[in-house]
């Protein structure tokens, strides 16, 4: 039936937000599958493939998840070659499994890797996936300056993310991402280094994130910091 795969992808998705990650999989699996072997297409495969790797990711198998996020970008960049359609969701497809492959190494708190595959990334001629390089580097230093606060390592970080928001001319997961850790840098280095207002100023990002990107994850991850 046409609603089969649309089933099946939504089952899995739902699944792995209610963090039953190996039944998520397994019905992702089996997408994966059909998407070949019923016909299913390029499109669905590519859609599968990425929302197992996400599984694998939030199930905390980082290098199972940077298999599969490799796989879900050959996936969409094969699909697009021929695509009448959906060619905007196969780029977003493409773009997310490289930043998705730079988290598994911030999952295995592989600060340095996760930093140069970002940086890596951000050095390509490709303007959304040098705008998502960029905001992953910020998010790679962050992480890593987290624990110690050190004020520099977080100075590299707000410039990282500042540059990613003035790259993403497409306004994506990108912004919404740097946005959010803008409000963070701003919370860890405290009103000694960024004056009395820096609760303040942190809240502005986190609402602009809450506002201007409501469907992504870091929307909840905002909403969070603001009821704190």
């Amino acid at each position: 039936h046409w609603r089969t795969p649309e089933a099946l992808l939504l089952t899995g998705r739902a699944q792995r937000l209610a963090g039953t990650g190996g039944t998520a999989a397994a019905t992702l699996k089996t997408l994966e599958e059909r998407a070949i072997t019923d016909g299913f297409g390029t499109v669905w495969l590519a859609r599968a493939k990425y929302e197992l790797a996400l599984t694998l990711l939030a199930d905390g198998k980082a290098s199972e998840a940077r298999t599969q996020f490799k796989s879900s970008g050959t996936s969409a960049a094969d699909a697009l070659k021929n695509a009448k359609t959906d060619k905007a969701e196969l780029q977003r497809i493409k773009i997310e499994s490289r930043v998705g492959e730079g988290e598994t190494y911030l999952l295995e708190k592989e600060f340095k890797k996760a930093e140069s595959f970002f940086r890596q990334l951000a050095s390509s001629p490709d303007a959304s996936l040098k705008a998502a390089g960029q905001a992953g580097e910020g998010e790679a230093i962050f992480q890593s300056a987290a624990a110690s606060k050190d004020p520099n390592a977080l100075r590299r970080a707000q410039l990282a993310l500042a540059k990613a928001s003035v790259l993403d001319a497409s306004n994506s997961e990108a912004s919404a991402k740097s946005n959010y850790y803008l409000g963070k840098c701003l919370l860890l280095l405290g009103p000694q280094k960024e004056g009395d207002r820096f609760k303040q100023r942190a809240q502005e990002y986190f609402t602009i994130c809450i506002t201007s990107y409501p469907s992504t994850r870091w929307a909840s991850l905002a909403k969070a910091e603001v009821s704190k």
